[in-house]
């Protein structure tokens, strides 16, 4: 969820399958989060990125 430019920032890296997955801004993606080592691409100052456990 939030605005930002997929293109360059924003991708979701899943450490353990070596992917890097690009994902359009307003995307969702549920994951077990503590199961699946993962983290995501900075975002460019002045862009949102939203998340929720």
């Amino acid at each position: 969820l939030g605005w930002f430019d997929h293109i360059k920032e924003g991708h979701l890296v899943l450490w353990n399958a070596q992917v890097i997955i690009e994902f359009p801004a307003n995307s969702t993606i549920l994951i077990l989060s503590s199961t699946v080592l993962h983290s995501n691409i900075a975002m460019q100052k002045g862009e949102e990125r939203a998340s929720f456990t």
